[in-house]
């Protein structure tokens, strides 16, 4: 018995010890784990600043400026940008003989993160395998061009490229044969809906389209005109998004397809919405309109001897993602607040929803006016002169029937410049030296 006593007792030290071992062991090897990690995570972080730097180092030489190409939006962004976003943007030089320079930084990258990754030693292997994984991803960006791999942000296109990537909520169709409105348009709507369902991952709250179509015009007025056909919806706890925005287009445009002219091309442009900033709202779903249609006095610019002003209706609809919290006008930057009071008085609209998005229809409102000298006139008046500027309490601003009236002047003095002349109206518009006679006859 006192035997078996012994031995018991050394059996149960004996593994009391070795579970205290092995319990250390295990804090060790944590210990370990968690170091190496860290180690890696710091050694990925160097790398990838070792490789944007190559990005910068390769654009300096090749002639491509420090402040206007590189820095341009600040330092602070272009730290964040290249420290934590891992990506190097190139400003301002996009466009004949910069094809060559911008393709040599482009590919300078993945080049010197490949060459690093094949120098360092495995003896060093959290160095090893941070190099080996940026090198990797610098071959996917730079070379083969996709996104990249590893970080937790959204990286835009490689420099050098334009390149379109769904990411933020705009759609757009254009339908070039009448095919595709054959059946009520149901082959248009599936890819309509498919699209709608990608763009549902970047907001799926609301969602909307404008599809343009002709319209014919009254016969005082003349002429075929295009109306903005707008199909809004706002999603519901249990419903599909995409299947909402099909239906509403369905039933409002396609329809009616068969009615369409064989040669005229529909074009739809949409947008889905996650409202950051407000309520998910009708009023605050894209696309966006500020001013309702209305007839203007527009010329048809391809007649360009004998031009003549017929009514149109004229509307403008935007689609827009991101911000838009101001607006400079003649060096002065103004707010969202006043721009939107301002333009409720400019435009003679009231603003139709508070969101920021509807403030940029406005805006376009008044920067859209070829082929209206009305619209025109009040472009100067808003944006053109050296006095202009944003107010949210003017006092005494002209109606547009007296942008209209200064108009018209200018279209009674075109007509007598082309009258029995060879000039042109682009002649007309194309230097300032054939625009200034114009415009003194117009003063006289």
């Amino acid at each position: 018995k006192k035997k078996i006593v012994e031995v018991s007792k050394k059996i149960y030290y004996k593994s009391k010890v070795r579970g205290r071992q092995q319990q250390q062991h295990y804090k060790t090897m944590k210990s370990l784990t968690s170091e190496s990690f860290w180690c890696l995570f710091k050694w990925y972080i160097f790398f990838g600043a070792f490789h944007e730097a190559a990005h910068v180092v390769i654009a300096l030489l090749v002639g491509i400026p420090w402040k206007d190409g590189i820095l341009q939006d600040g330092l602070i962004s272009f730290l964040i940008r290249t420290l934590i976003e891992r990506q190097t943007v190139i400003f301002n030089v996009f466009g004949d003989g910069w094809d060559v320079p911008l393709l040599i930084v482009r590919h300078s990258g993945w080049i010197v993160s490949v060459t690093l990754a094949l120098l360092i030693p495995k003896c060093y292997r959290n160095a090893k395998w941070a190099a080996v994984i940026t090198a990797v991803e610098a071959i996917t960006t730079d070379l083969l061009q996709w996104n990249a791999l590893l970080p937790f942000f959204e990286i835009e296109p490689s420099i050098g490229e334009n390149v379109s990537v769904f990411r933020c909520g705009n759609f757009g169709i254009i339908l070039l044969h009448h095919l595709w409105l054959t059946d009520q348009g149901q082959a248009a709507l599936d890819v309509l809906e498919k699209m709608v369902k990608v763009t549902m991952m970047r907001g799926a709250q609301s969602g909307g389209v404008i599809t343009f179509t002709p319209q014919r015009m009254k016969k005082d007025k003349g002429g075929l005109s295009l109306q903005g056909i707008r199909s809004r919806v706002v999603n519901q706890k249990r419903t599909d998004l995409s299947v909402l925005v099909r239906r509403k287009v369905h039933r409002q445009v396609f329809r009616s397809s068969k009615n369409l002219p064989k040669d005229f091309v529909p074009v739809l442009s949409g947008h889905t919405r996650f409202a950051t900033s407000s309520k998910a709202t009708l009023e605050g779903t894209h696309p966006h309109r500020w001013t309702p249609p209305t007839a203007r006095r527009v010329y048809d610019l391809s007649n360009q001897v004998e031009p003549s002003p017929q009514l149109r209706n004229v509307e403008n609809y935007i689609t827009h993602n991101g911000d838009f919290d101001f607006y400079v006008v003649n060096g002065k930057t103004y707010d969202i607040e006043v721009i939107q009071k301002w333009l409720a008085i400019t435009t003679g609209a009231p603003m139709p929803a508070s969101v920021d998005s509807c403030a940029v229809a406005g805006v376009v409102d008044l920067l859209r006016t070829q082929g209206c000298f009305g619209l025109s006139a009040r472009y100067a008046v808003c944006f053109g002169l050296s006095t202009s500027k944003i107010e949210e309490n003017i006092q005494s601003f002209p109606s547009y029937s007296d942008f209209e009236n200064i108009g018209i002047v200018f279209e009674e003095v075109m007509c007598e410049m082309l009258k029995g002349s060879a000039t042109t109206l682009e002649r007309i518009s194309e230097t300032e030296v054939s625009r200034h006679p114009f415009a003194l006859r117009v003063l006289s």
